[in-house]
């Protein structure tokens, strides 16, 4: 007989209650099983079981117990446990104010030879940068090196990394490309992402080893598996530009995303957030949304990446159509903030801020400061609207001869526009000596370039023998 309503509602309550009890019940269990395991614990250390010693400082660190999870880290280190002396090392030199060394870092690092001398990688290299930094002892490069050499061999990948990178950068001696690519390379098959991303830059670049492009990528892919979004992003650009693999922009959006969120210190690689921004405006290896473009170059900005700042900018600027609005001020915003981090695309956005009075009145005089600027940062555009602006005397001085060379640096800088407009000015004679000649080579350049006013004013020199 199935009971009525109220019947298996008061049911539902008893088990309820009855769930809520035993959970109670549980959780007290669950604290008195862990002060008598602590309890138990510290009975088997001071027995002088090491292991117990060590699990009990490790416990007593996951609650923040510092002071006593030292006591019975040093107790495990005097029992002979090397990881043991590493972490009392450790919470020594984290409670040090002096980071030049004081008697906490002088202790510090004498646990830190202890945990060496019982064959603790970690303490080996923990040691190797205390006499690399001069923290708590000397600054010495040859023990320095020695420290991390005997990390190495004890497998630690920190050990590796950081002989490696003594000889990469050569600190303490000779520099020596090889032996720091053979270092990273132990490092990396310790599964250091880090180790594996800097072997792949030296592989790619083929510096101190043969260039490998699909070996590049390999330790690219294999750093990004391992969580490293430099190794993420170097291997979305690998696959962007199909070197080493086949290009394929859908995988090298998946390196990007990945990298983009991979934070590091709470921040992200702003390199990659970029890109994923740059795929997501135009299109490529995923449907093209601005609004997520945007999104992303808004995350690069806010960590100071200049070009995210000028992207999202541009961006922003396209979608104006009214002066003195809220979103040309959140542009004014973007752009100055790109154009102080020395991104020539925020600096033109800037430019053409004031250009047309987005912000306030018109300044001419403002923009053509904007544009010079970016032009002097090698972006090619704000080369040609410096060369326009000085060819009207818009802001500035008229002068021709100069905007010719604000023209003919942005060719040099592979601009298409620009090439056919340094076309025009030899074409016409315009501040430069008329040369049909250097006219048809500029719009060749331009045209090869993939630009169609190139191409078509090309067609047309040569219909004239040229």
């Amino acid at each position: 007989m199935v009971a009525p309503y109220p019947c298996r509602k008061l049911m539902k309550n008893y088990f309820l209650t009855a769930a809520l009890l035993a959970a109670i019940t549980c959780c007290c269990a669950s604290a008195s099983q862990a002060a008598a395991s602590q309890s138990d614990l510290i009975e088997a250390c001071n027995q002088k079981d090491v292991q117990k010693c060590a699990e009990l400082s490790a416990a007593l660190l996951d609650n923040f117990d510092y002071d006593n999870a030292l006591k019975y880290a040093k107790m495990a280190c005097d029992l002979g446990d090397g990881p043991s002396c590493t972490s009392a090392g450790d919470i020594l030199a984290n409670q040090s104010e002096d980071d030049n060394g004081g008697k906490v870092f002088q202790e510090a690092n004498a646990y830190y030879l202890k945990a060496c001398e019982f064959k603790s990688g970690a303490g080996c290299t923990a040691a190797g940068l205390n006499y690399e930094q001069g923290r708590g002892v000397g600054a010495d490069y040859v023990k320095a090196a020695q420290y991390f050499k005997q990390a190495c061999d004890l497998k630690d990948p920190q050990g590796c990394f950081n002989m490696g990178r003594m000889y990469s950068t050569g600190v303490g001696g000779r520099q020596d490309h090889p032996k720091a690519i053979e270092f990273l390379k132990s490092a990396c098959s310790l599964n250091d992402a880090k180790s594996c991303a800097s072997v792949g830059i030296y592989i790619y670049n083929g510096t101190g080893i043969k260039r490998d492009l699909k070996a590049a990528a390999e330790y690219f892919s294999n750093s990004c598996d391992l969580n490293n979004n430099t190794g993420c992003t170097y291997a979305g650009l690998m696959y962007e530009n199909g070197e080493g693999v086949k290009r394929d922009y859908a995988a090298a959006y998946q390196y990007f995303d990945k990298a983009c969120n991979l934070n590091v210190m709470d921040e992200p690689n702003a390199d990659a957030c970029y890109m994923l921004g740059q795929y997501n405006q135009q299109g490529k290896g995923v449907s093209k949304n601005e609004t997520k473009a945007a999104e992303l170059y808004a995350k690069g900005c806010d960590f100071n990446d200049g070009r995210s700042c000028g992207a999202l900018a541009s961006l922003q600027l396209n979608k104006i159509t009214e002066r003195k609005t809220p979103e040309a001020f959140e542009t004014f915003k973007y752009a100055k903030k790109g154009c102080e981090q020395k991104d020539g695309q925020s600096c033109v956005v800037l430019g053409l801020i004031y250009y047309n009075g987005l912000t306030s009145g018109i300044d001419t005089f403002k923009a053509f400061e904007y544009f010079e600027h970016a032009c002097d940062l090698n972006y090619p555009q704000g080369c040609i609207y410096a060369g326009n602006s000085t060819a009207r005397g818009t802001g500035t001085i008229q002068n021709l001869t100069k905007a010719f060379e604000f023209i003919k640096k942005s060719c040099e800088l592979n601009s298409p526009e620009g090439c056919y407009e340094m076309g025009t000015y030899y074409h016409g004679g315009n501040g430069v000596t008329q040369s049909y000649k250097l006219a048809a080579e500029c719009y060749r350049k331009s045209c090869d370039l993939n630009y169609q006013k190139g191409c078509d004013s090309l067609k047309q020199i040569n219909a004239r023998g040229y």
